[in-house]
């Protein structure tokens, strides 16, 4: 399994631009069209609802699959932690209260900081749970995740590693 995080903004749009690109092929990086199985775009709604559209349809219309969270990408961070519903990002004061009420379970965590997700990759079981439980677990169009606030197609990107992994054939060494 091949993964490539490249981040050329937060704009949806140009992160969706870029997956189009290595589903396509690109010659100028060395990647033939089809070269991947997979291409996904991870990017949140975070008040963006016209950019998120836009980049709804166009990883649709390139074969990317779209993991979009609602409101914020901090609830699927949550989501490791507690089995969050209330719609919008916790305490309503933007993403500095998110940052606290994550900082709260993981004391290292920061907004945009190289963060060490392996403390808490052994709590992906509980954030699938808890997004499988309140039924906002899902990929694709803007349409569908857009009305389900909070909701995160990040599990949806999990599930469908978790299928390529055992696809895989087991290699003696």
């Amino acid at each position: 399994m091949s993964v490539d995080c490249t981040i050329p903004s937060s704009d949806p749009v140009d992160i969706v631009t870029v997956a189009a690109q290595a589903v396509n092929g690109d010659a100028d990086a060395g990647i033939a069209k089809g070269f991947f199985d997979q291409v996904w775009a991870v990017f949140d709604l975070d008040g963006r609802d016209g950019q998120v559209r836009r980049a709804c349809d166009l990883a649709a219309d390139n074969g990317v699959h779209a993991a979009l969270s609602n409101p914020c990408f901090d609830v699927w961070l949550i989501w490791h932690f507690a089995d969050f519903s209330r719609p919008g990002c916790p305490a309503s004061g933007g993403s500095s209260s998110t940052d606290r009420y994550v900082r709260q379970h993981c004391p290292s965590y920061g907004k945009g900081k190289h963060n060490r997700w392996n403390q808490i990759v052994w709590l992906t079981a509980d954030a699938m749970a808890h997004a499988r439980q309140r039924g906002v677990c899902r990929e694709g169009g803007a349409s569908a995740v857009l009305q389900a606030d909070p909701s995160s197609g990040v599990c949806a990107l999990i599930e469908a590693a978790d299928r390529c992994h055992t696809k895989l054939e087991p290699r003696l060494v």
